[in-house]
């Protein structure tokens, strides 16, 4: 049955990407699939994107060089059609397709801000369940000596029990990201990367400020001058909180980008996916989603 939804999933896509000449991308894999656009030509387009508490880290943001010395801001355009919404914590917030947009502005000065909004597709209320969120993001992304920097703060603004409506169920994600560039010749680039997290309830009277990490590779593969391939591996030490258990999970990403234009990409398809690697009795087992999007850089 999900394996059915998963391919219908793409159908519905592709005839909407098709039909409107589209948009792409979530959350922070967003960053380095646009450096890797910049630098190279090609590119693959992710939070992380992502990854409710713990929720969208599952897309790392990096656009560390990508506007360097740029004469104004980028603003760039994304969606994403989802199977279903994976959070980053590996458990799974709504299990009917979602659409997942987001309006995302970096500065020369390496300052960012980023709108993200997901929207379920089960029904025409936009403000009915864990499928609609909307999330603001400010942060900023530069180098220190070879090592790129990432830190920002999010405001998660969750459909619990409704959108724009005060802080409760709403959350503070906080994270701060160190990665290095290691280029292994011909169009091969890996990424070790080392991420602390953390999550702080809006509202007071809730859970308060709880932390967790993760460490892992990103791998990109620049194939030709119109098509790149890159993927994620990471493993999440979660201390268990928001009543999931502690335990170590390990999660698996990526997608394959196809270049339109100078100013369009299409990902086709996109996916992610994590299991428990340590003993669980939440209900987080192997699960994932699998997409396709489109990224529109606007300027």
């Amino acid at each position: 049955m999900r394996t059915r939804m998963y391919v219908a999933a793409l159908v519905l896509g592709l005839s909407f990407l098709l039909g409107c000449n589209g948009n792409q991308n979530d959350g922070l894999e967003r960053f380095e699939q646009i450096k890797t656009e910049k630098s190279t030509g090609g590119g693959v387009h992710e939070h992380t994107d992502p990854t409710v508490a713990p929720k969208k880290a599952d897309e790392p943001r990096k656009p560390d060089e990508v506007f360097k010395g740029a004469p104004h801001p980028s603003v760039v355009l994304t969606t994403r059609l989802w199977s279903q919404y994976y959070g980053a914590n590996g458990s799974v917030y709504h299990t009917d397709p979602v659409l997942q947009s987001d309006v995302f502005v970096t500065f020369p000065n390496g300052v960012y801000i980023d709108l993200w909004h997901s929207a379920g597709l089960d029904d025409a209320n936009l403000n009915s369940n864990f499928g609609d969120e909307v999330d603001y993001t400010l942060g900023w992304v530069g180098k220190v000596r070879d090592v790129n920097v990432n830190v920002g703060v999010s405001y998660f603004d969750l459909a619990a029990p409704r959108l724009l409506s005060g802080t409760k169920g709403d959350l503070i994600y906080m994270y701060g990201e160190l990665s290095l560039d290691l280029d292994l010749g011909n169009g091969h680039t890996i990424k070790p990367f080392l991420k602390p997290e953390a999550y702080l309830s809006a509202n007071a009277t809730n859970e308060g400020f709880e932390g967790q990490v993760q460490v892992g590779v990103n791998h990109i593969w620049q194939v030709n001058e119109s098509v790149s391939f890159q993927h994620r591996l990471a493993v999440l030490a979660d201390p268990g909180f928001y009543g999931f258990d502690s335990g170590l999970m390990l999660f698996y990403s990526g997608g394959v980008a196809w270049k339109l234009s100078d100013s369009i990409t299409l990902d086709l398809p996109v996916w992610k996916m994590g299991t428990p690697i340590t003993s669980m009795s939440d209900s987080r087992e192997f699960d994932g989603a699998i997409g396709v999007g489109l990224t529109i850089k606007l300027w």
